[in-house]
């Protein structure tokens, strides 16, 4: 225990990560010892031996893997973890953001957010980020708790608060026709100037302080956004260089909803708006042209794919062939663990190389190795990232996990890449280091106590639970509603898309 402790607590140190099989060779060197310096990875050399200055890590036995980028998440679920299923993302998503917030302290967003980053770490993940839904105006001291919760648990994270100003019941076609008056005339969303300025004041903070958390502009959905605060959040993510995600053409819904409202696709109007860039996520993608898919590829733009949550909340599946064929970078992202029970990236790997084979004739199958490059550099690549995490090379941050060689899936090892991804090993985690700290060592996390932090999260969610259930309750309002506006939507069609559906869920 004394060497975890020390191993954990000397920073700035010279760590030596001796006898590691790497998971792809560096300049033929397989079994290496990696040395970090200052949370970087100042040399990988072959391995002769436990031998070495400063803290030195036995690795013998262990795969050497880059930590794993969870590009999109959405903590504030966590309290519904478990409570749906059967549920469209229209019929299901008015539950997880209730009209009436949850009464939360800041303690409670502290802890909340430690057990989704403990669960990331566990399953391999060293990078997150976190679209949180938070009145950030009324409540900074809640997003101010979200970023000392990844913080305390020693994680990277990209925090924003989700923007938006226009409601979500108002924000799909037919909504006037279909869903009750009572569920539309909601109180006004805080303006556009205080939204953004209170997104000024939080992204600064972060800038200021430094370290592994830092903001990421989250215009929540262009539907759900006015041109202006599109616009607003576009400019204040250039003038201060953050990555950018917003949700786009998750549904069929969605995507008549944008035919209807802006005559063309949203990816067009992402573009006419000069909204698609480097650094720039779209997350889901499901409903894309191949049009859009060449749009997206100009502008250096992502798709942040996120099969598992899609397949649960039946939103469809994505093109993944055709978006890379097309040269789209592409990320992976759990997604909230309301739609989908994990935090866990592996699921997504695992669905992400499986459900690609679905389709068939040219939109074939994608590969292990394409999916952990879509977790990794993918991942690093969408976040501005690509030459500091992402990969195990000299110069980048030593962001590293290693996976122990004797337990399942890798026994035998023939591929250590498809037995990652198809695999799932999760319980095979053993050590995680993040900017150079080991937070996990011998499947034991570092960084919090565990047993009190799961204890505190159930006496949390038992005092919430009242209004948990009357959160639930008035989501069940809007649900026949938003079921007829589905089947609206099927009877609309989309050009293209309806060209190319076979592949899709109904």
């Amino acid at each position: 225990m004394a060497n975890q402790n020390t191993l954990q607590s000397r920073l700035h140190d010279e760590l030596t990560i001796s006898g590691a099989r790497l998971m792809q060779a560096v300049e033929d060197v397989t079994d290496a010892d990696i040395v970090v310096r200052n949370g970087l990875i100042a040399a990988i050399r072959p391995h002769t031996g436990i031998s070495g200055s400063g803290n030195i890590l036995d690795a013998r036995r262990l795969l050497a893997a880059p930590g794993l980028v969870n590009g999109h998440q959405h903590s504030h679920e966590l309290f519904f973890r478990g409570r749906s299923e059967g549920l469209t993302l229209e019929e299901w998503m008015t539950s997880v953001r209730p009209a009436r917030p949850l009464p939360l302290t800041p303690e409670d967003v502290v802890v909340r957010t430690q057990v989704v980053a403990a669960e990331a770490l566990r399953s391999g993940t060293t990078t997150l980020c976190d679209d949180v839904g938070i009145d950030h105006v009324a409540r900074p001291d809640l997003l101010d708790a979200v970023a000392e919760g990844y913080r305390s648990a020693g994680i990277r994270a990209f925090v924003g608060p989700s923007l938006f100003d226009v409601p979500f019941a108002r924000a799909v076609p037919f909504a006037e026709q279909e869903l009750p008056r009572s569920c539309l005339e909601v109180p006004p969303r805080p303006s556009v100037d205080s939204q953004v300025a209170a997104f000024r004041t939080f992204a600064a903070g972060l800038r200021e302080r430094g370290g592994l958390v830092q903001a990421i502009g989250t215009p929540s959905a262009p539907q759900r956004c006015s041109p202006a605060l599109l616009d607003a959040v576009r400019l204040l993510a250039d003038e201060f260089g953050l990555p950018v995600m917003t949700h786009v053409l998750e549904t069929r819904v969605q995507a008549v909803g944008a035919q209807r409202d802006y005559g063309q696709t949203m990816i067009g109007y992402l573009n006419q708006r000069g909204f698609l860039k480097p650094g720039t996520s779209l997350i889901h993608g499901v409903w894309l042209t191949r049009a859009d898919m060449e749009l997206i590829a100009a502008s250096g733009a992502t798709v942040q794919h996120n099969p598992w949550s899609n397949l649960k909340l039946g939103s469809g599946l994505a093109r993944l062939r055709a978006m890379l064929d097309a040269g789209v970078n592409v990320s992976l992202g759990s997604d909230g663990c309301g739609s989908i029970e994990t935090v866990s990236l592996m699921p997504t790997m695992a669905a992400a190389a499986l459900l690609s084979g679905l389709r068939g004739g040219t939109d074939h199958g994608v590969s292990a190795c394409e999916v952990f490059h879509a977790a990794t550099t993918g991942g690093a690549k969408a976040l501005g990232l690509e030459t500091q995490v992402g990969k195990i090379a000299v110069g980048h941050r030593a962001d590293i996990v290693l996976y122990r060689l004797d337990r399942a899936p890798f026994v035998p090892l023939n591929d250590a890449v498809r037995q990652l991804v198809y695999g799932m090993p999760a319980a095979g985690v053993d050590t995680v280091i993040v900017d150079g700290r080991v937070v996990i060592r011998e499947g034991r996390l570092l960084t919090l106590d565990e047993e009190d932090l799961y204890r505190r999260m159930v006496e949390i969610q038992t005092r919430l639970l009242s209004d948990i259930e009357e959160a639930e309750r008035q989501a069940t309002l809007l649900r026949a509603g938003m079921a007829s506006i589905r089947c609206r939507c099927a009877r609309i069609g989309l050009a293209e898309l309806d060209r190319v559906s076979s592949g899709f869920l109904p």
